[in-house]
């Protein structure tokens, strides 16, 4: 046909034209118009020449159509503005399963004008055939219309050619040939989407879907595609509610067949979703993210979010369905698929929150919420809703460009553990318990470390090797949520360095010259939130990493003593010159409150405690010693008539005082106490024998503090005058054939002795009061040195044969000497704090 290949080139080349326009840049009017007269011909300008020839033609035909044949033809049936069937009474779905579709158009109907009467001089010889019988119309019916299709098409006229596919579908329809038919219907449902006329869109939808239901009837996965969109907010108002009844009823048939399971629904229109979350103690921020607009909520780790999903049912009826489930996307994944437009895939996402209560679905508006237990830290959006229902399978998928995302930070929380130490303080020289407690709070610990940590001067006992340390670590187990695990540790430390030579206690603790030593604790654990613990008891692998923290405790060391001699003194009885009473102010630097349970004093060997003597009775086990409180001792003593007592031993009074915790740890401490005049009180001469003549040392030293290691200068000053006396009156012979022997004692002290003989002749042949002998003294100990070496004095005649090289004072004939020896108050011996070491290679 030649009018049909010329209609065919001039469409090719109208869109080669077309195609050009776009690719090319445009040409300048001289030069379009040129090229118009180069060509001949306007080939768009043709074209519609053609299609409205060709559409006056179709209208004609139309006309004709309703004179020559009757109205019970195909043609005439087709062309009808409402379809036959559409007053057939609408069967159930299960009617289709086994009906066989038709071809209602199967006799040929002659016309009721014979083609002969028409003048051939007024049509084409084409149309004279085309009357022939209503065969023979329809196809050339359709042939005109197929080409006013492709021209429409071409001339862009959409409106136009939906309207001509939908009567070709009709044709398609009564001829049986439903294929065709929902070919033409699809093609023209894409174009009438575009302009707002649901009602015309809704009844094109609806006869695709008469012609799906008569093809496969409920195994048609189509029909039920075609049926969502009938039943979508879009049409489901130009659709009458009676019948949106019925078309929901085959909505829910086809749910319910396997093979619709094998497919993923789109969740709209069926059902419109929306999403939001409620307020989180965060707030929320929005941004926009490859030109999406995102609404993060924040939150931190273990706070509860509720995540509302309201859907809107635009079914007719209630229905129940299965499941519903949110799954949300970390992030990056989300950022992933964006890229690279993949779908979502349900086991990739990282949470999936699921309603599994029998979940009834009115028509309308449904609002069902989700809640979530946060925990682990990163940000979430939400991908896609899932809703199952029968055997089909929803989806409202979040990552499409016209969805505003909506997601979660979830920012780490603090952690809830706590650890504290009791006592939070050291007792200077003291060795004593501290006890570390652990509270896991709301966290669920599967493991971690506990530190000691040590200053100079302090040491813990490690339980494992018995040993003291300066630190050791070992582990710590799992721990659920609200345990409490208490760890005892043994601390020792050397006694305080805070003393004048006076002793008076300096209690400053902003003294910056002196460095607080203690003990720290270092709690490392690794852990989750609480809801992960039910996954450990039930031994389910937990995929989130835990976090980490780290939980610091320190006990610092006192700086000053804990009990001090406010004040002391002793009162001699005057009924009883023998009777004195010593009295004691004990004052108190305890941070906590502490109980006086135990106490003693210690007297000098020249002095005795009295039958009842302990005054205190009564204040044990109710007086609780705070800071500042103060406590007096009083003691009822005897001087002691042993002739056997030299002066020269100490008359140093000790009060040893036990004091108890609120828990029961005691501690025991040893008091010395200065009483002036108690040594005058005390010394005495055996008149009766001049065997002991008593003299007098005074003892001095370079400086009452120093550094351990280093040495002092020690300056003992013995009285000339007092000892030659007593030489002079003694029974030995004259007092030139007479010798003082001399040792220095250290038994009982803190010093190492050297620089000079430390026994030996002391010369009494100068005229001076005094003889001085000097050492030098190393303490060996860190602290308060109370005590200091003493000078023994003996007398031996030269006529002795045991005086041969006589360097002692042990001979068995040599008389000892009574002394009186006057020390200082203390030393303060502290620690080195830099250390310089040299080494020679010999």
């Amino acid at each position: 046909m030649a009018s049909e290949a010329i209609l065919a080139r001039l469409i090719e080349l109208m869109k080669k034209k077309k195609s050009n326009d776009v690719h090319s840049p445009p040409a300048s009017p001289d030069k379009r118009a040129k090229a118009q007269r180069l060509s001949g011909m306007n080939e768009k300008a043709l074209v519609r020449s053609i299609c409205d020839v060709l559409n006056y033609a179709r209208n004609r035909l139309l006309k004709i159509c309703e004179i020559n044949f009757p109205p019970d033809t195909l043609i005439r049936r087709a062309l009808e503005e409402c379809p036959s069937e559409a007053f057939e009474e609408w069967q159930p779905l299960e009617f289709f399963n086994e009906m066989d579709v038709e071809n209602v158009a199967t006799e040929t109907v002659l016309p009721m004008i014979p083609p002969e009467s028409w003048s051939s001089d007024c049509y084409n010889q084409y149309l004279v055939e085309a009357l022939g019988s209503d065969k023979a119309f329809e196809g050339f019916y359709i042939e005109i219309s197929h080409h006013l299709v492709k021209m429409n098409e071409v001339l862009e006229r959409n409106r136009t050619m939906s309207h001509i596919l939908a009567e070709l579908a009709e044709i398609h329809i009564l001829r049986g040939d439903l294929d065709a038919a929902a070919e033409k219907l699809l093609t023209s449902i894409e174009n009438f989407s575009l302009d707002p006329w649901d009602t015309l869109l809704a009844w094109r939808v609806f006869r695709l879907a008469c012609c799906q239901r008569k093809q496969q009837g409920s195994k048609s996965p189509e029909y039920l595609k075609s049926l969502t969109y009938c039943l979508g907010s879009r049409l489901t108002n130009a659709i009458p509610s009676k019948f949106r009844h019925l078309l929901t009823l085959d909505v829910k048939t086809l749910v319910g067949i396997d093979i619709v399971s094998e497919y993923r629904w789109d969740l709209s229109p069926l059902f419109e979703t929306s999403v939001s979350v409620k307020e989180t103690s965060g707030g929320k921020a929005q941004f926009l993210f490859d030109n999406r607009d995102v609404i993060l909520h924040s939150c931190q780790v273990g706070d509860d979010v509720e995540i509302e999903i309201t859907l809107r049912s635009n079914l007719a009826e209630e229905i129940e369905v299965k499941k519903l489930e949110i799954t949300l996307l970390r992030f990056e994944e989300y950022e992933r698929i964006m890229n690279t437009t993949a779908e979502i895939i349900e086991r990739q996402g990282a949470i999936i929150l699921t309603f599994q209560n029998p979940i009834k679905i009115n028509p309308g508006n449904n609002t069902f919420p989700f809640r979530w237990s946060t925990t682990s830290s990163d940000k979430f959006v939400i991908g896609n809703i899932c809703l199952q229902w029968q055997k089909a399978t929803f989806y409202q998928n979040f990552t499409t460009p016209s969805n505003v995302v909506v997601g979660l930070e979830v920012l780490p929380n603090e952690p809830t553990q706590r650890i504290r130490l009791d006592p939070d303080y050291l007792i200077p020289g003291q060795v004593q318990d501290i006890n570390i407690h652990f509270n896991s709070g709301f966290d669920f610990v599967t493991g971690g470390t506990v530190k000691f940590s040590c200053s100079q001067g302090l040491q813990v006992e490690n339980p494992g090797l018995e040993q003291w340390q300066d630190c050791f670590e070992f582990s710590l187990g799992p721990c659920l949520p609200n345990s409490d695990i208490t760890l005892t540790a043994g601390v020792k430390s050397e006694p305080a360095l805070s003393c004048n030579p006076n002793r008076s206690l300096q209690t400053d603790e902003k003294d910056s010259t002196l460095t607080r030593p203690s003990l720290k604790v270092q709690v490392t654990t690794f852990y989750h939130h609480a809801p992960h613990a039910q996954s450990f008891t039930q031994g389910t692998p937990i995929e989130s990493p835990p976090f980490t923290t780290v939980l610091e405790a320190s006990a610092t060391k006192l700086m000053y003593e804990i009990l001090s001699i406010n004040s002391s003194g002793f009162y001699p009885l005057s009924n009883e010159s023998e009777m004195f009473i010593i009295s004691a102010t004990v004052q108190s630097q305890m941070p906590t409150p502490f109980n006086l349970t135990d106490w003693n004093i210690f007297l000098p060997s020249r002095a005795t405690l009295d039958s009842d003597g302990d005054l205190n009775v009564g204040i044990c086990n109710q007086s609780f010693m705070e800071k500042n409180d103060e406590i007096c001792f009083g003691f009822r003593c005897r001087r002691s008539n042993d002739t056997n007592v030299t002066s020269s031993e100490s008359n140093q009074v000790i009060l040893a005082i036990t004091l108890t915790d609120e828990i029961g740890r005691s501690f025991r401490h040893e008091l010395p106490i200065n009483i002036p005049g108690l040594d005058e009180f005390l010394s005495f001469e055996d008149t009766s024998s001049h065997n002991s003549p008593v003299t007098e040392i005074n003892l001095s030293l370079a400086s009452l503090e120093g550094l351990i290691g280093s040495p002092v200068i020690f300056h003992y000053d013995i009285d000339c005058n007092s000892l030659k006396e007593k030489i002079s009156s003694s029974s030995l012979s004259s007092p030139s054939a007479t010798r003082i022997l001399y040792q220095l004692s250290t038994l009982g002290t803190d010093w190492i002795v050297g620089g000079g003989n430390v026994k030996g002749t002391l010369s009494t042949s100068s005229n001076s009061m005094t003889t001085r002998l000097s050492f030098l003294g190393i303490p060996t100990k860190v602290g308060i040195i109370p005590t200091f070496p003493t000078i023994q004095l003996s007398i031996m005649s030269n006529d002795d044969e045991s005086y041969v090289n006589a360097t002692t004072t042990n001979r068995k004939n040599a008389r000892r000497l009574l002394v009186r020896q006057k020390d200082p108050a203390a030393f303060l011996s502290m620690n080195q704090t830099n250390v310089t070491t040299i080494a020679f290679h010999v």
